[in-house]
């Protein structure tokens, strides 16, 4: 591909020769950040499921099934449901958290449109929280904001979104 009649890597004012090397940074480079999101999976962590639907056509439910096919403790939140997969439903994260042992770590899957992913979000209690993943369309820049803001959360770290942990979750567990 050429990009005004330069070499694609021309735009970052590498030279050929430099191809190797450059693909191999950005290789660890990709590599670091996974390490760091892996923080989303820490030891003795619990996962809630936002928008988890029993609904096998809906992606609420393929991510909480992510979760159960893989033995992780996971939380369905689903305000209309009391059982989906097996698992305990909630109404509220809040609901939710409050039925862990005291000193349990959250992390929180979200997989609702954004009006109500930004009203959950508020609701959020820093200490409880320890990292979200923004499923695809389930945010937008106000949420991510908000969570840095409020939450104390960190993209690329505690925080995760423009990923699908279909696609990428397996490949971040196996980085622990």
């Amino acid at each position: 591909m050429q990009i005004g009649g330069a070499h694609p890597f021309a735009i970052c004012r590498l030279p050929i020769s430099c191809l190797y090397v450059h693909s191999s940074v950005a290789y660890f480079f990709h590599l670091i950040t996974l390490i760091r999101m892996s923080s989303f999976f820490a030891e003795s962590r619990r996962f809630l499921v936002v928008g988890a639907s029993a609904n096998p056509a809906k992606f609420g439910y393929k991510v909480l099934k992510w979760y159960v096919d893989r033995g992780l403790p996971a939380t369905p939140i689903n305000p209309t449901s009391n059982e989906i997969l097996g698992q305990r439903c909630f109404g509220s994260v809040a609901d939710a958290i409050a039925s862990f042992p005291e000193k349990a770590t959250v992390s929180v899957s979200v997989i609702t449109p954004i009006a109500v992913t930004l009203e959950t979000v508020k609701k959020l209690r820093p200490q409880a929280v320890k990292a979200i993943w923004f499923q695809p369309g389930s945010f937008d820049s106000e949420v991510i904001a908000f969570c840095e803001k409020n939450l104390g959360l960190v993209r690329g770290e505690s925080l995760i979104y423009d990923d699908c942990i279909l696609v990428s979750g397996d490949l971040l567990r196996s980085r622990l």
